[in-house]
């Protein structure tokens, strides 16, 4: 999202305020079921996720019969990836097992977000890759340096100035 000076930011919504919710479509009386089902999950996929409003994120549970359901669900590869992805289906399994033993689904809080983390590395990728390139261009410069003499129409004026202009 934009801020006030156009420039892109990413913004993190305290949970409370995130607007998400698990649709429900019951396919148990469709005809072709596996084909209305491949078809709803085909059209849902090819919904463009608005990246200036959240959740970048869409569920949904479909009923195929009593007490049988399919789970789907799609993100935004901006918010997560193949890693992310993996980590959150075991999460959603983990947490569905839960449920059917009756057991309570607490997962811990996060303390840090993937973002933190994320800004963190680049800022030690950043130092590391600045340290390698100046020291390579320190090297390459190293000792006395020669004139650069560049083919030109004007003839090098005898006596080094550094007048210059500026065109817009």
């Amino acid at each position: 999202k934009a801020d006030n000076e156009g420039d892109i930011r990413q913004y993190i919504i305290p949970a409370e305020q995130l607007d998400f919710k698990i649709s429900s479509e019951d396919f148990s009386l469709a005809e072709n079921q596996q084909e209305a089902i491949a078809k709803y999950i085909e059209e849902r996929n090819h919904e463009a996720f608005d990246l200036e409003k959240a959740p970048l994120i869409r569920a949904s549970l479909l009923k195929v019969k009593e007490q049988e359901y399919v789970f789907f669900l799609s993100m935004h590869h901006i918010i997560g990836d193949g890693w992310s992805m993996e980590l959150l289906v075991s999460e959603v399994v983990e947490a569905y097992n839960r449920l059917i033993q009756g057991k309570k689904v607490d997962f811990p809080e996060l303390g840090i977000q993937y973002k933190d983390y994320a800004v963190w590395l680049n800022g030690a990728l950043q130092q590391a890759k600045h340290q390698a390139s100046e020291a390579y261009w320190l090297n390459q410069f190293e000792g006395e340096l020669p004139v650069l003499d560049l083919p030109s129409f004007k003839t090098r004026p005898l006596v080094q100035t550094y007048n210059g202009a500026n065109i817009s």
